[in-house]
């Protein structure tokens, strides 16, 4: 028996026993395809071709309710086809999601669990903005929380998540496998009914047996979130972490320890169509290189509605910083890497149930070392939705 059925095996089991009068059931099918042209997927400085690829691929939308329980999932399966620039290749890719929570009086248990296979170009680049080789990657992560009211203002929170990366054939171009264990206890006070102010301890714990590098970290971290209107919010959280690394190298053993400060703001501001989130990111990001990295991240998302319900408009925009922490063999590499990004995107609901899509992206990668150099590409995207009506049956 896989691993994983011993984590879905308990939810099945409370979905059976479970109270099913007043339970409600819902499916809700969707197909997606979509094509992009890009004039640089690898982002490097090399010579290079343009690349088209097509994905396409369903999803559904699975959902389970009562007044104490829900579960709720959204597997998708996706066939991606690449041409081009040495890289005629079809790939499947998978997302599995799965989300459950339960409820009482006085306390939330929550368990999210995810599996996902796809292209670390993609995924990587996501997390951390570093742009890695043309590998599929492997990603399981279970989250669990609690959380349990302690006053009318105060409220417990608790959580653990573990997280294993693994790449097909990753060593050969300088990518580790490896694993996360994250633990956090806190808790959040309502100051006032626009106020919350919470303060968190982390514990972290990132190796990779690969090239036998771990690192371990662990602070505070003090938050306040505040609403200045119904339409307008903004939050803010900072800390300190204490970060030990150990790594392997050819002189031997090597280890370090340093403070690195962590950060998240935002801001959030709505108008009757027009929707404005600004946001900034300090944190530590473990990553396939076998380093730890802290990674900046500033964000921009603009959406305006121009018909309502039929066409809206996005642009969306992010630069990312890494820094590597620690002294490592591989540190220099990813010494004061940025990439950036911007993304204009038009979305057009073209009968109630289809959805056209299209969107430009620039995208440029910059290293600061020695041997770096800069990297642009441009990538033009056309894709279209299909989702079926809701299906659903309630007892």
């Amino acid at each position: 028996m896989r691993w994983w059925t011993w984590l879905i095996s308990p939810i099945v089991v409370c979905v059976l026993w479970s109270d099913t009068f007043g339970a409600e059931w819902s499916v809700r099918p969707t197909f997606q395809t979509r094509g992009q042209y890009n004039d640089n997927l690898r982002l490097t400085n090399q010579r290079h071709k343009p690349v088209w690829t097509t994905w396409f691929g369903p999803n559904v939308q699975l959902k389970y309710a009562t007044e104490t329980l829900s579960i709720t999932a959204n597997p998708k399966l996706e066939y991606v086809l690449y041409f081009g620039d040495r890289t005629n290749e079809t790939f499947v890719n998978h997302f599995i999601p799965l989300s459950g929570e339960y409820l009482t009086e006085r306390d939330r248990y929550a368990l999210d669990f995810s599996s996902s296979r796809e292209n670390s170009l993609v995924s990587d680049l996501e997390e951390s903005g570093v742009v890695t080789d043309f590998r599929q990657r492997s990603r399981q992560e279970v989250d669990v929380f609690w959380d349990r009211v302690l006053t009318e203002r105060m409220t417990l929170q608790s959580s653990y998540q573990f997280a294993d990366v693994s790449y097909d054939d990753g060593i050969e171009v300088g990518l580790f496998d490896f694993q996360t264990h994250t633990g956090s206890v806190g808790g959040i006070y309502q100051f006032t009914e626009e106020t919350d102010v919470q303060i968190t301890s982390w514990y972290s714990n990132f190796h990779s047996t690969d090239i036998g590098y771990l690192s371990q970290s662990y602070g505070l971290n003090l938050g306040l979130s505040h609403n200045f209107s119904e339409t307008f919010s903004g939050s803010i959280n900072g800390g300190v972490r204490k970060v030990k690394i150990s790594s392997r190298s050819m002189r031997g053993r090597q280890r370090d320890s340093s403070f690195v400060w962590v950060m998240s703001t935002s801001v959030e501001k709505e108008w009757e169509r027009t929707r404005l989130n600004v946001s900034y990111n300090r944190q530590l990001t473990p990553s396939g290189q076998g380093v730890l990295l802290t990674t900046d991240r500033f964000q921009s998302q603009l959406s305006h509605s121009v018909i309502e319900k039929r066409l809206s408009v996005a642009l969306d925009g992010s630069y990312v910083f890494n820094d590597s922490v620690g002294s490592s063999d591989q540190r220099d590499r990813f010494r004061k890497s940025q990439y950036w990004q911007v993304r204009p995107s038009c979305s057009w609901h073209w009968q109630e149930n289809v959805v056209l899509n299209l969107s430009y992206r620039f995208a440029q990668r910059i290293q600061k070392t020695a041997n770096g150099r800069t990297a642009s590409s441009n990538a033009v995207n056309v894709g279209l939705t299909y989702t079926w009506p809701k299906w659903s049956l309630s007892r």
